[in-house]
């Protein structure tokens, strides 16, 4: 089949050797009609390259994350419980109580095999503006919202024994070993998985875990995912929603993704919090987050929180990020020391096909960044793509596609980009601002052609990725919902664009 020829020099600039040549149909020069191929993984989709990674993933972990595999779970909250997440971890601008658990039950199956049942499992609300009460004054639940389930809570912090509202939960342990036992439990391998509810109202289901996957498949680390037939027991009462279930971006994350020498490294979360945005530079709040103080830095360190207390590696990386911004050879020289830019380069050029404008490049925002203890080399990890393909937000409706690929502006804001790395990137040159390394803008054009005459990015890749889903979860490859388009409109606004 012939390529699609793109008239890519007004908007992205040259394709660094890359031809699009036209797709044999004048019907439809785009996406021509004809049943989607059908979908396949890489032969081993959890170690594509064949890597030796600290923690090899177990049979279950694989099956938990396969999509084509069926996860039914059934979460039993104690009444109790139930009305101290209600009343105590939705409310976004009261953070006190967010980051404590308390107990359930989880009972789960995966592809129809053997019921399981977890005593005493960790759980708590997540999220941001998604935080919302679900229980109706009969104390049942009416409505979704993020969770985030813990195996190895124990429940015996001090804050049990000196907080009311925490004392109803306070675990007594008289035997250490079964303490221990439980600080060492573990589902499929996860410490913990958030589940999430269909906020966005998107038809698909899986607009977010079809993007993720695409990351994966081009060398990006990024979370696995899947979807859950979920059923909440709460005062007798049954509540069923289909939830997104995710991968934790933690200490198992990466000894899932680096060899041993490579795993214990420093991993922050990075985001747009009220200590200001993400924007790699030196004035950034850097800590580790603290609800109870309300405290919440930009950058919140979420391993080695006793040994690394000066963040050495982090503000070198910014260092050199808004250093030498005038001198193209020094400045690659000294990132490519630091910052794995092949990476950075094919998460940019699939972000900006994607269109979230909540990313790092639009709005400062949602990314993890990891630093190998061996080398100091710094990875950008995507985190809560869910504002993409089309997918709106409370009645935003600049659904990115005529985002150009050079574009100088960060979406959200409207404002010009406030983040050096990718005026030295992507950003067109622009008096006033730093010129970008056309060797780097290659990289990143060559990608978003590679990705489009790969068919990776399509309609027909979309429709046979949302197909493999049970029936039972009613995804609609062609939905949209809400202020969402569906991804074949968006997909061919985006294209036109281009």
């Amino acid at each position: 089949m012939k390529k699609l020829v793109l008239s890519l020099l007004p908007l992205i600039g040259l394709i660094g050797g890359c031809t699009l040549t036209p797709k044999n149909n004048e019907e439809d020069p785009i996406d021509p009609p004809g049943p989607a191929t059908e979908y396949s993984e890489p032969i081993d989709p959890f170690n594509p390259g064949n890597a030796t990674p600290k923690l090899e993933a177990s049979q279950e972990y694989k099956d938990l994350f396969t999509p084509t595999k069926m996860v039914r779970f059934n979460i039993d909250i104690p009444l109790a419980s139930a009305r101290f997440i209600n009343q105590y971890q939705t409310n976004h601008d009261d953070c006190y109580y967010h980051d404590f658990y308390v107990p359930c039950t989880l009972t789960y199956t995966i592809d129809n095999g053997e019921s399981v049942t977890i005593e005493e499992v960790g759980i708590r609300a997540k999220g941001n503006m998604s935080r919302r009460t679900f229980l109706n004054e009969n104390d049942e639940m009416v409505r979704s919202t993020h969770f985030k389930l813990k195996f190895d809570e124990t429940f015996d912090d001090d804050e049990y024994d000196e907080l009311d509202a925490l004392k109803p939960f306070k675990k007594n342990w008289s035997d250490s070993d079964a303490k221990k036992a439980r600080g060492k439990r573990r589902f499929a391998q996860l410490k913990a998985l958030d589940i999430k509810w269909n906020r966005n109202d998107d038809q698909t289901k899986v607009k977010q875990d079809f993007a993720l996957k695409l990351f994966r498949d081009n060398g990006v680390m990024a979370q696995y995912t899947n979807l859950a037939a979920t059923t909440f027991s709460i005062n007798g009462h049954e509540y069923h929603d289909t939830y997104e279930i995710f991968e934790p971006i933690d200490g198992v994350f990466i000894n899932h993704r680096f060899a041993s020498d490579e795993a214990d490294g420093d991993l922050y979360k990075c985001t747009y919090t009220d200590r200001g945005p993400a924007t790699f530079k030196s004035s950034c709040e850097i800590g580790v987050e603290n609800n109870m103080s309300y405290y919440h830095p930009s950058y919140d360190l979420k391993t080695n929180k006793k040994t690394n207390t000066t963040h050495t590696t982090l503000k070198n990386l910014f260092s050199v990020m808004n250093s030498n911004l005038n001198d193209d050879t020094k400045y690659q020289s000294e990132l490519e020391k630091v910052f794995d830019i092949k990476d950075f380069m094919t998460y940019e050029a699939i972000a900006f096909l994607l269109g979230n404008f909540d990313d790092i490049r639009n709005n400062a925002n949602n990314y993890y960044i990891y630093f190998s203890n061996k080398t100091n080399m710094s990875y950008v990890i995507p985190y809560d793509f869910d504002r993409l393909l089309g997918t709106g937000c409370e009645g935003r409706k600049n659904y990115m596609t005529d985002f150009s690929a050079d574009s100088t502006k960060m979406q959200c804001s409207g404002g010009f980009q406030s983040i050096n790395i990718y005026w030295k990137t992507v950003c067109r040159t622009t008096s006033g601002y730093p010129s970008r390394i056309e060797k780097y803008y290659n990289m990143y054009t060559s990608k978003i052609a590679e990705l489009i005459n790969n068919d990776s990015f399509s309609t027909s890749a979309f429709t046979s990725y949302v197909n493999q889903y049970s029936s039972e979860f009613n995804c609609n490859p062609s939905g949209a919902g809400n202020d969402n388009i569906s991804f074949s409109d968006y997909y061919n606004l985006k294209l036109t664009a281009i």
